[in-house]
């Protein structure tokens, strides 16, 4: 079963929306991280219907809060500036820097997108290494 055509009209319009709104968010990124933070954002929709189809309900839902926050673990070394949303748990790995400029805003949600982390009910910033 492929995706489905009555959907598509509407998602597309949420898409681009959704795009636009990363793109702000994250101003350095190319049209390849902007992709993959959306894709990384998507919600799981299986575990809530239990008896659906494999494929059936697609990729699952994107979480438009997810894709403009900031969670996970760096990929890089990073500066943060002006105002950062962080919405789950941040792992800043071995090797890694995190920079917060001064001046800077950060948001941090009291429960954790993510739920990982030691307290998977709060947002934790996580510092692997020596």
């Amino acid at each position: 079963m492929g995706p489905s055509p009555f959907l598509s009209s509407g998602a597309s319009a949420q898409l681009s929306g959704l795009v636009g709104l990363v793109a702000a968010a994250f101003p350095d990124y190319g049209p390849d991280e902007i992709e993959e933070k959306i894709l990384a954002a998507v919600d799981d929709v299986y575990h809530a219907n239990p008896n659906a189809l494999p494929d059936s309900l697609g990729a699952g839902v994107t979480n438009a809060w997810k894709a403009v926050t900031r969670w996970g673990s760096l990929s890089s070394t990073e500066t943060w500036s002006n105002e950062v949303w962080i919405s789950g748990d941040i792992t800043i790995p071995e090797g890694m820097t995190l920079t917060i400029a001064p001046g800077t805003t950060v948001h941090i949600a009291a429960d954790d997108a993510t739920t990982s982390g030691l307290d998977v009910s709060r947002t934790e910033i996580i510092v692997d290494g020596a």
